[in-house]
């Protein structure tokens, strides 16, 4: 798992729990995520460097399933996102979160990339990756 994968997965949970929309995340020092909640008020957040490593070391605790079933697709759609960033290596300057998908500013070997990801190829990406996971073997520990 990527860089991207895990700061846009705690990210996405968080939007999911604001009932977001029109999110906009900047890649700057500190990492901005803003939105529109659902009652319409703009709203806003930051992570420090310190911050994102503290969340990032909590990541995995993100794969275990939850009780409650989650609010929105914002954490698995930007999860999912972050997947296809991490293997395009590209260096993200913003995101943001227009009709129906993702439109994403950055860098790949500092070529300019500007790339939007539809909302249903995110599914489908997503919808792959799980298939392809419920395939593998799992590994068995001998105590």
């Amino acid at each position: 798992m990527g860089e991207w994968a895990d700061i846009l997965r705690i990210i996405g949970r968080l939007l999911d729990a604001q009932g977001a929309r029109d999110a906009e995340i900047t890649n700057a020092d500190p990492l901005r995520v803003r939105w529109q909640s659902c009652s319409g008020v703009e709203e806003s957040t930051s992570y420090t460097e310190l911050d994102i490593n503290q969340l990032r070391a909590q990541a995995p605790l993100m794969r275990r399933p939850v009780a409650l079933p989650p609010r929105g697709e914002t954490e698995e759609l930007l999860r999912t996102l972050g997947q296809e960033l991490d293997a395009q290596g590209i260096k993200v300057e913003e995101i943001v979160e227009r009709g129906g998908g993702y439109h994403v500013t950055g860098s790949v070997d500092h070529e300019p990339v500007f790339r939007f990801y539809a909302k249903s190829e995110l599914r489908t990406l997503s919808e792959r990756r799980r298939a392809v996971r419920k395939s593998q073997p799992t590994l068995k520990v001998n105590a």
